[in-house]
Order: C-alpha cells, then structure tokens, then sequence
C-alpha cells in the first residue's frame, strides 16, 4: 500500500508541535476546489494538507 509522504515538501525536524487544531469551515467554489484536487494529485499528496500548505506559505513573513 503506498503512503503519502509529505517529507519532499517539508522538514518535519523543524516542525513545530501543535497540540491545539480547530476544524474551520468556508465555502470555496467547486471548480477551485477541483484544481486544488489536480494540483494535489500531482504532488501526490491530500487535497487538504495541499490547502494547509498553500495557507502557511501565504502566511510566511507576514506581520499584524
């Protein structure tokens, strides 16, 4: 059975532990959320870690 490996687009050793999570909810149009599903697959990874992906490296650097 493969697995998904996550570890080609991120350095868990650096990883900060996060004991807290909060499931949130938004609407985002199906069309998107089927090119998210595309471009996951490509990485072969989750549609939803791809989405947590893209929302920290939007993050990176920003200030309040």
């Amino acid at each position: 059975m493969k697995t998904h490996d996550s570890s080609k687009f991120m350095d868990w050793r650096e990883a900060k532990k996060n004991a807290l999570s909060k499931t949130i909810s938004t609407r985002i149009p199906v069309d998107r959320i089927e090119e998210l599903k595309v471009q996951a697959n490509k990485l072969d990874i989750l549609y939803q870690f791809y989405i947590k992906m893209i929302i920290a490296e939007g993050l990176k650097g920003r200030t309040a």
